[in-house]
């Protein structure tokens, strides 16, 4: 009896025992899973990776900047999903994008353009730029950077050299005509403007460079002070226009519209993000000036306007972008501008590889073109502009 009464005592010990091993194997389990999972199941779907990465290791003779090589594999695993609208940042490229999502950006306030083994020539020169307080003017050349000549370099590589962090000075070489001089600028925060305004006539003209923060504030305003001083119709410019937040162009296309669904959107986990209009209306017609430069927001924003009938758009056919991106922020302050979601027009169409041809078509040549983007044309040498007025006033 006694011996029985002590198997059973052991019995729910044993038992315990066993069960606080399994409990403890489950919890490590866990545990390996959530530490470790991830990285195994990336070692499986990409196993040529990690091949690689144990042959530098092993094998490479040079010295490896771990921060330059992960920048480089992660920009070129999103590369490789083939999406033209999805991009990689680093930390450095993270922070130039959000001051410029904000419509500002660091610099000395010139607007530029290079030809082929040629100087940095100025386009125009920004109010508020130390350029312009030192006197710089449409025109003078820039032939070295810090006393690197430029004339090999390309446009990119060049600009990289005069911009440069907040408060830092740049040495530059002007020529002027004839006339050779030495500057040194400081490298300043600069905000542009995003809308520029002005009356042509009976007609508003609003040049929308972007969608960007702020932007539709600023939008609505100019808008409404030329519906005040008498404009009979709109033309709204977003040649250029390479898009921007999703809520800055609904929000506009709710002050023009009248009530109805004005935005679609499609996420990958399923979700649904609609948004309408409500019945106020801007009641005048609108014309929306487009080219193969207006991206996302610009182009959407303009068929929009065709599809509600509330007004015509003029200019080139654009490229066409259906996705919308959201920017992912990585541990290190880098991040991805990933496509995860679809969008429609409100009569659900999707503009991805489609674009909108214009009801208004103008070709320009490239000299023409390139003045717009430099926004040098005059209003009355500007075919584009021309034909659209007169489309909208005649209709």
């Amino acid at each position: 009896m006694e011996e029985n009464r002590k198997k059973r005592r052991f019995l729910p010990v044993l038992i315990a025992v066993v069960l606080t091993a399994v409990l403890t194997m489950a919890a490590c389990a866990f545990y390996m899973h959530a530490r470790y999972g991830a990285a195994i199941a990336f070692g499986r779907e990409y196993p040529k990776l990690l091949e690689l990465s144990e042959i530098i290791d092993e094998w490479f003779v040079g010295e490896k900047d771990s921060a330059a090589v992960a920048d480089s594999s992660a920009a070129g695993m999103v590369d490789g999903l083939g999406d033209r609208w999805s991009y990689y940042l680093s930390a450095e490229e993270m922070k130039e994008y959000d001051v410029t999502m904000a419509n500002n950006y660091v610099g000395i306030g010139v607007m530029v353009t290079k030809e082929d083994n040629g100087p940095l020539e100025i386009q125009s020169v920004q109010e508020g730029g130390s350029a312009a307080e030192a006197g710089m003017l449409p025109g003078d050349r820039i032939t070295a950077v810090n006393g690197t000549p430029i004339d090999d370099l390309t446009l990119e590589e060049a600009t990289a050299l005069v911009t440069g962090e907040e408060g830092t000075p740049v040495d530059l070489l002007v020529l002027r005509g004839e006339e050779s001089f030495e500057l040194t600028l400081l490298r300043v925060a600069i905000h542009t403007e995003p809308v520029q305004s002005e009356m042509l006539g009976g007609v508003g003209y609003i040049r929308l460079d972007n969608f960007y923060s702020e932007s539709a504030n600023a939008f609505i305003q100019a808008a409404q002070q030329l519906l005040d001083q008498g404009a009979e119709a709109l033309v709204v410019d977003v040649r250029f226009n390479g898009g921007g937040y999703v809520s800055e162009v609904t929000r506009m296309l709710d002050y023009l519209l009248p009530e109805g669904l004005i935005f679609h959107m499609e996420y990958t986990d399923g979700r649904i993000y609609d948004v309408t209009s409500d019945s106020s209306r801007v009641d005048v017609p609108v014309g929306v000036l487009v080219n193969d430069r207006s991206f996302s927001a610009a182009e959407y924003f303009a068929e929009t306007i065709r599809v509600f009938d509330c007004g015509i758009v003029g200019g080139q056919a654009t490229t066409g972008k259906g996705y919308a991106q959201t920017m992912m922020r990585l541990s290190d302050g880098s991040g991805v501008n990933l496509s995860t979601a679809r969008y429609f027009t409100p009569d659900g169409r999707s503009l991805a590889d489609v674009g909108i041809v214009p009801d208004v078509p103008v070709e320009v040549d490239e000299e023409e073109y390139f003045l717009t983007y430099y926004k040098t044309l005059p209003r009355e040498e500007d075919h584009q502009l021309q034909a659209l007025i007169e489309a909208l006033t005649a209709s």
